[in-house]
């Protein structure tokens, strides 16, 4: 007879997460409950594992655990904190293992390996293809409904899916119609995304939320998938690094989602504009709203020489036939009296053309003035658009400094530009745009404007 495990958590979802962990391991009868009262009288019938999530109201946990090894005195523990529960001081209580918030699935997935040996998965080809530990979050059931229009515009799904993937902390992002890759933007190659979308297709039942570890054979490394439905047969999927709090994924899709939903076609033919704060090599944020300026902070043209502007014809679709998508950015010099003219300038005219042929970007628009760098780029619908300005942010600033001695005796923080930038979707920016940037930018380096 298999023996008892129960899981005792307010959250449906995450406890059903744990019992499919459980579920996994060889000899382990696990049962989902909600109710600490109804967890002591199952306990009297015996108890191999019981793992608690303290995050109940008014809950004594001492005194609680105390009265289940009265009824159950050999059962292992797994404790899930909690977030305002101290994480020290618990060996009292005789937990196996103990996990603070932020909750990191992969951290429990350890504990109970630890305890069991590794979790056992079905040998099945799409299991054994994508990793272990299946774990599906089934909710309620909510009735089948139909996806937003805009859907069906396979350009729109790819241009409104890498705007709102800036947002997120995610590596990756598709849209999954069936078995197939709808929409796909992230820095993962593309036999990485054929690979997630399988294992969003071959994880479970429609309409249910899916989370899952997976080892992609295209990059030979481990990540976390989320998986959510967004109507019809279309799936919404984030791909995170390990670490990443399960919270975090949740919200994050949820939040990704709701904004697919409530988007129309109309909204999404108007470019939209994404402030990006991040740090060096990290994926770009939101970040709010700049402030309005007064006029007299608009961007004054180079007195000296004029703006150096350069005009390509705007392109629609690669040569192969696949989707291009037009950004356009705005960086600032992270020092302001590092102004982008004279020899500098003439230098940036030529570095940045270069380094989008090299990356295999088409650049459409380039200029140049004394307070700020613009330029547009046309690219594959699968190159994440943050990529484009780190790079380019890198290289430049390597050759800047090489070239220019004295600004890096000025500047040795290795990065010529501020940290954050400006990427607008579909068009170029307004001159109030481009100044609210610029000013939101000062603001936070502490700078008057």
């Amino acid at each position: 007879m298999a023996d008892q495990a129960i899981i005792l958590t307010p959250s449906k979802a995450f406890g059903e997460m744990v019992r499919q962990l459980l579920a996994d391991v060889h000899g382990l009868q696990p049962q989902l409950l909600s109710s600490p009262a109804q967890a002591l009288e199952t306990a009297a019938g015996g108890l191999e594992l019981l793992v608690l999530d303290t995050d109940f109201a008014d809950m004594d946990i001492a005194s609680y655990l105390e009265q289940m090894r009265q009824l159950a005195p050999a059962f292992k523990l797994i404790l899930i904190l909690a977030e305002d529960t101290p994480a020290d001081g618990w060996e009292h209580a005789g937990a196996q293992a103990v996990l603070a918030q932020p909750f990191y699935l992969p951290d429990l997935a350890a504990a109970i390996e630890q305890l069991y040996g590794p979790l056992h998965v079905a040998d099945t080809p799409s299991k054994a293809q994508y990793g272990n530990a299946l774990v599906e979050v089934r909710l309620t059931e909510t009735p089948a409904h139909a996806a937003p229009a805009w859907l069906a515009d396979t350009k729109l799904s790819a241009q409104h899916l890498a705007q709102l993937s800036l947002e997120s902390a995610s590596q990756a992002a598709l849209i999954t119609r069936g078995a197939e890759v709808w929409a796909y933007a992230g820095e993962l190659p593309r036999a990485a995304a054929e690979e997630l979308a399988a294992a969003v297709s071959n994880g479970g039942e429609a309409g249910a939320d899916l989370a899952r570890f997976v080892r992609l054979e295209a990059t030979q490394a481990d990540y976390m998938l989320y998986a959510t439905p967004i109507g019809s047969d279309y799936k919404l999927a984030l791909v995170f690094d390990t670490q990443v709090p399960f919270s975090k994924m949740r919200s994050q899709v949820d939040k990704m989602a709701a904004a697919m939903a409530a988007a129309s076609e109309a909204s999404l033919a108007e470019p939209a504009v994404v402030h990006a704060q991040a740090s060096r090599g990290q994926q770009a944020a939101a970040a709010p709203a700049a402030p309005a300026v007064p006029s007299q902070a608009q961007p004054e043209p180079v007195q000296a020489q004029p703006p150096r502007v350069r005009w390509l014809p705007a392109a629609q679709a690669a040569a192969g036939g696949s989707t291009l998508l037009s950004y356009a950015y705005v960086l600032v010099p992270r020092l302001p009296e590092h102004r982008l003219e004279g020899d500098l300038a003439e230098k940036l005219a030529a570095w940045l053309p270069q380094l989008c042929v090299a990356f295999a970007w088409r650049l459409e628009h380039l200029s140049i003035q004394h307070g700020f760098l613009q330029w547009m780029v046309s690219l594959p619908a699968e190159t994440a658009p943050e990529r484009v300005v780190h790079t380019l942010d890198t290289h430049l600033s390597e050759r800047i400094f090489e070239e220019f001695p004295r600004l890096k005796r000025d500047n040795p923080s290795g990065h010529f530009f501020a940290p954050g930038f400006l990427v607008l979707n579909g068009g170029l920016p307004s001159d109030a745009q481009v100044s609210d940037f610029v000013a939101h930018t000062r603001n936070r380096q502490g700078i008057p404007t």
